[in-house]
């Protein structure tokens, strides 16, 4: 790994980047409703979240959010449901590169760990 990956990988780890943030944000969330709730299937927990997070802080394009609420048929993992809340929040992550998302993604599942999720 190069010099100027080494230091992008840093700063996407740090504590005040967009992907942990939004981990842990959506792993806490995760938590209490299914402490909350624990009949709620995962899939029903990743709807509440969706609705919950975007009626707090709305996309700014509206099918963005309707597509998720579509997609979460097909949403098999937590860590690929916060991707899929990155890449809609912001779109530039699915143009950075195939290293750029792969990273990304073991960011989260790093995070996750954390929570034993």
């Amino acid at each position: 790994m190069g010099f100027f990956s080494n230091i992008k990988r840093k700063l996407a780890e740090s504590s005040m980047s967009a992907i942990v943030g939004t981990t842990d944000t959506i792993a806490q969330h995760y938590l209490k409703l299914k402490s909350a709730s624990p009949e709620l299937s995962n899939k029903e927990i990743y709807e509440q979240i969706i609705k919950f997070r975007y009626s707090v802080m709305p996309l700014k394009e509206n099918w963005r959010y309707e597509s998720m609420l579509k997609e979460i048929k097909n949403i098999s993992e937590l860590k690929l449901l916060i991707f899929e809340i990155l890449t809609n929040e912001s779109p530039e992550l699915l143009q950075s590169g195939n290293e750029n998302m792969v990273m990304a993604l073991e960011i989260i599942e790093k995070q996750l760990e954390k929570y034993n999720l």
